[in-house]
């Protein structure tokens, strides 16, 4: 199993999905809307899937049920010999083409979704706080350039500015950073030292460096309006009563709760919590119990464990159980299926509390409209059999006139 879920996260899927996301996101503009409106369309898209599951299912148990009467006639008669029993209850099983693993179906096929789309939401995640910091890196680049520019002279500036015409600030900050080092005991340089950066304008202009600060974070709190979904401050963060800006240790990390994003693959020409300071500052709690400053309450969570044992409890109905054994056998057989059904919620509830509010997203309404289609299908299929036996029904008596 974790072979197959290895190569599934290393094919292309991954990266559609995280594509996908990124395009959708583009288009709503909300990421929280945006897992809400990408988890409706995959359940659209893996419908047909679904709506065989369950068909294939309920016909299965039918077999079952029809089968019952024979299977027992075989415990009767082989079941002091346990190995004999499996193997005539296997040929019965065969000979009527039922298929005893069917109920496993639905289980694999929700975990294969699962790490997939898990781990499309972990690279969107990464590389959308990634991009962020860039964008928080451009406007400090822009800050310090000017201000480092109309730290000269009239006849400096337009000495180092005769051909910024097209020029980035990137640009701009590489030709002004060396004119003025280099001229740093320069007289037309009006503050000492050169090059003024973060650190250097947090010591020479505190008006000006908390002009910078703020100016972070208005573009941090512009991202927020936009990564926030009802109660949540950050989907890209848990639905917990953490942090709503991650540090810096958390945004590097590649484990539970972290962003994994690579500093490589960032541009920053300074610090990451020097771009991110004045937003933790705001938003941020500053003690355990700061509940307004939480990014989230636990209920995503909690709303994902009980939706999931609902559509669990409702999946288990309809479920063909394991007939194959000495009744002994079935029974172990069926408590550990029981166990491992239940066990998945609890995982991924777990899941949705320590990584990403948006994957908690997911799983939620997966659950809910796992939840309706199970019972919309399962009703469809009551009344068509009704149908069934009430036209099964006239048959008969019109024979019999």
């Amino acid at each position: 199993m974790a072979f197959i879920t290895n190569a599934i996260l290393s094919a292309s899927l991954t990266n559609w999905i995280g594509k996908l996301l990124e395009l959708l996101y583009n288009g709503i503009g909300n990421f929280g809307w945006t897992v809400v409106v990408f988890s409706i369309l995959l359940k659209l898209v893996l419908s047909p899937l679904d709506v065989w599951q369950r068909v294939s299912m309920r016909k299965q148990q039918k077999k079952m049920a029809a089968l019952k009467p024979k299977l027992e006639k075989l415990e009767r008669q082989y079941g002091r010999n346990p190995d004999l029993l499996k193997q005539k209850q296997f040929e019965l099983q065969r000979n009527e083409k039922i298929n005893i693993f069917s109920s496993c179906i639905p289980l694999i096929v929700t975990m294969v979704v699962f790490f997939v789309v898990f781990a499309g939401f972990r690279a969107l995640v990464t590389y959308e706080n990634e991009v962020l910091v860039e964008d928080l890196d451009a406007k400090y680049v822009e800050y310090i350039v000017d201000y480092n520019y109309n730290q000269l002279a009239p006849e400096k500036q337009a000495e180092v500015s005769a051909d910024w015409e097209n020029a980035s600030y990137n640009q701009k900050w590489s030709k002004l950073k060396e004119f003025c080092n280099a001229k740093e005991n320069d007289a037309f340089v009006n503050l000492d030292g050169g090059f003024i950066e973060y650190d250097a304008l947090k010591e020479k202009d505190l008006v000006a460096f908390n002009i910078l600060n703020e100016k972070l974070c208005e573009v941090y709190e512009a991202n927020l309006d936009k990564v926030g979904w009802l109660w949540v401050k950050n989907v890209f963060k848990s639905d917990i009563g953490t942090t709503v800006i991650p540090n810096y240790d958390s945004f590097i990390s590649t484990g539970v709760g972290g962003i994994g994003a690579d500093e490589s693959d960032t541009i920053m020409h300074t610090k990451y919590n020097n771009l991110v300071s004045s937003s933790m500052a705001k938003f941020n709690k500053e003690d355990t119990w700061d509940f307004k400053k939480w990014n989230g309450y636990f209920i995503l969570p909690i709303l994902s464990l009980l939706t999931s044992f609902l559509s669990t409890f409702i999946m288990q109905k309809n479920q063909v159980q394991q007939t194959v054994g000495t009744k002994e056998q079935i029974e172990q057989q069926q408590k550990t299926t029981k166990m491992m059904t239940y066990m998945m919620p609890l995982m991924l509830a777990v899941f949705s509390m320590l990584y990403s509010a948006a994957f908690a997203i997911y799983y939620f309404i997966s659950n809910v409209l796992s939840t309706l289609t199970t019972l919309v299908i399962n009703f469809i299929l009551k009344q068509k059999e009704k149908k069934e036996e009430i036209n099964s029904g006239v048959v008969v008596i019109s024979d019999k006139k």
